[in-house]
Order: C-alpha cells, then sequence, then structure tokens
C-alpha cells in the first residue's frame, strides 16, 4: 500500500508497505537555496541506487530516463536509512526528489514531492514620525 501525506506546511511523507520504503522531508515548500533533507529507509538496496532531484513535469521512468532529467543526485552508498541533503533550485515551481534502484536501467520505486516558492520579503521597518 502506498500513502502519501501531509500538508503543505508540514512534513511530507511517503511509504510504500510491500516495498518497503519510506521516504520524509520535514516540510513540503522550501524557499530557492534551502536545504531540502531527505529521510530515507528501504528494505533493501542495490549498489547505485540513487535519489534524483526532478522538476515535476520531467517524464518518468528508469535511470536513464532520470539521469537525463536529474537537476542534481545523491547516491544511498549501499545505505538501507539515513539523510540526503539537495539544495532547493533556485526556480519557484514544482519539484520531485525519486528514488530509482541503479545507475543503469534502475526501476523508479519512489516519488516524493515538495515546491519551492518565492521567497517572503519582509518590508523594512519605518521610521517613526518625528514629534517636535
Amino acid at each position: 500500500m502506498l500513502v502519501i501525506g501531509g500538508p503543505d506546511d508540514q512534513q511530507q511523507f511517503v511509504r510504500d508497505a510491500e516495498r518497503g520504503i519510506e521516504l520524509s522531508l520535514a516540510r513540503a515548500t522550501f524557499e530557492p537555496g534551502w536545504q531540502v533533507l531527505l529521510a530515507y529507509r528501504v528494505a533493501e538496496v542495490a549498489d547505485g541506487a540513487w535519489f534524483g532531484l526532478m522538476d515535476a513535469e520531467a517524464p518518468h521512468g528508469d535511470s536513464s530516463v532520470a539521469d537525463q532529467h536529474d537537476l542534481d543526485y545523491e547516491y544511498l552508498g549501499g545505505h538501507l536509512q539515513g539523510t540526503r541533503a539537495f539544495p532547493a533550485p533556485n526556480r519557484p515551481g514544482r519539484y520531485e526528489l525519486r528514488l530509482l534502484a541503479n545507475n543503469t536501467d534502475g526501476a523508479e520505486l519512489a516519488v516524493i514531492p515538495f515546491s519551492v516558492v518565492a521567497p517572503v520579503e519582509t518590508p523594512a521597518p519605518q521610521a517613526a514620525p518625528n514629534s517636535q
């Protein structure tokens, strides 16, 4: 069973009990350059398994397709659980972190979405009027 959840201002998670995959992000929206910290747990991992940071509009497919569209990537390095950090893209939009089984023809195993939003600008404080 695949479970996806989390409102925009709270934790995002994906859990696929059949495959033994859990992915989570502390939040679903980020500003450009913020750290997107992905926590993961997998039941098994092949040599060359990797996470790819993709534009949400990039086509889904195996590793050869993902490799043509990744904006950044991190290998799992044989670890069944851990964290991987990605810088949020500079362009606001919808993005995904995708887990791929290996770096040659590996299947896409899981996807966790997130958004990058323009920074909120805080107006500079106004000087108090001079009351003389």
